[in-house]
């Protein structure tokens, strides 16, 4: 008697689905699990964008200098930059989109930041300037509704950002790239770099560059003339913050933790800077949460570690001396 065909998938065990990643299963870190229908990050950055306008116009019509008024107003707004910078981020991860994003940021944004400062290196260029109609409209644009500019310079930087997280071939790259923008900072703000030279008022280029290379955060207005809390944030700061959060979504970390980690942070860090009127770079509490918060995920061979340890001391070196030379 012939033996039976032999069943290549034994009767007792059903066929089901291929089995789901678990890094595919962890929910959106900025969506609420209990909406069943999830626009896009993109249209959820533009809304965040749009509302970030409206703020701006209700803060300057709010008429107190009230230090908790104050204070109020600008850690919202704080928190509406982050969550526009990062959903920014989390919407360009094909590279069509990335292009698209800077070709139409980087048209909006370049004049603001180049016009400023060509000014100041060449004053001829004011003349042309203000007569040409072309500017002219373009900063008449742009000036229509305060925060405008603000708003094109945070989105410009979350482009570049989310461009150069294409770049990060593993996760575990975070944290010396980290590590060195946090060194970097430290040195732009106490070593000689451009903050420095702005703050110290012998440079109308480094004070022109530094006025274009930050936004200031929207607060109210007082007309009884009391000191409001104006705080501005650097462009590399959002740009480094989109980078980190693109490449969560990359490599699918859920980064909510992060993400409110890093706001209270920042929040503690802007009223230090304020109370103590200090300038202090925001990459370094950035790459503290970014590290801090993921740590467990960073796994190096030992000779990663010693090259990591080989460049951190070049990078401290190539520094050192710049402040030298810069004296």
């Amino acid at each position: 008697m012939d033996n039976p065909p032999i069943d290549p998938v034994p009767s007792s065990v059903a066929p089901g689905p291929l089995e789901t990643p678990a890094w595919e299963s962890v929910p959106d870190p900025l969506k609420s699990p209990a909406v069943s229908f999830r626009p896009g990050a993109g249209l959820r950055a533009f809304a965040v964008g749009v509302f970030y306008l409206v703020f701006w116009q209700i803060a300057l019509a709010i008429p107190s200098g009230d230090i908790y008024v104050v204070g109020t107003t600008t850690i919202f707004s704080l928190f509406i930059v982050l969550a526009f910078t990062v959903l920014v981020a989390r919407s360009l991860l094909t590279r069509r989109a990335i292009v698209l994003n800077l070709l139409a940021a980087g048209t909006l944004a370049l004049p603001l930041i180049l016009v400023p400062i060509l000014i100041r290196m060449f004053p001829w260029l004011a003349a042309w300037h203000r007569l040409s109609p072309v500017l002219m409209l373009y900063f008449h644009s742009v000036h229509l509704l305060p925060g405008i500019d603000e708003l094109i310079l945070i989105w410009f930087a979350a482009a570049m950002g989310a461009g150069i997280a294409r770049l990060v071939r593993e996760f575990k790259m975070l944290l010396p790239m980290a590590l060195a923008l946090a060194i970097v900072d430290l040195y732009v703000v106490f070593g000689g770099g451009l903050v420095t030279q702005a703050n110290a008022g012998h440079s109308p280029v480094a004070s022109a560059a530094m006025r274009a290379l930050t936004v200031e955060l929207p607060t109210t207005s007082s007309k009884l003339g009391a000191a409001s809390m104006k705080l501005s944030v650097g462009l590399a700061d959002f740009l480094f913050t989109s980078l980190f959060f693109a490449c969560f979504a990359r490599f699918g970390i859920p980064s909510r933790r992060t993400f409110l980690t890093l706001f209270v942070t920042l929040v503690v860090y802007m009223f230090i800077v304020f109370f103590l009127n200090l300038d202090l770079p925001a990459l370094v509490p950035i790459a503290v949460v970014v590290i801090g918060m993921n740590l467990t995920r960073f796994r190096f061979s030992r000779s990663e570690v010693f090259a990591m340890l080989y460049a951190g001391l070049l990078v401290l070196g190539i520094l050192g001396l710049m402040k030298r030379f810069a004296q």
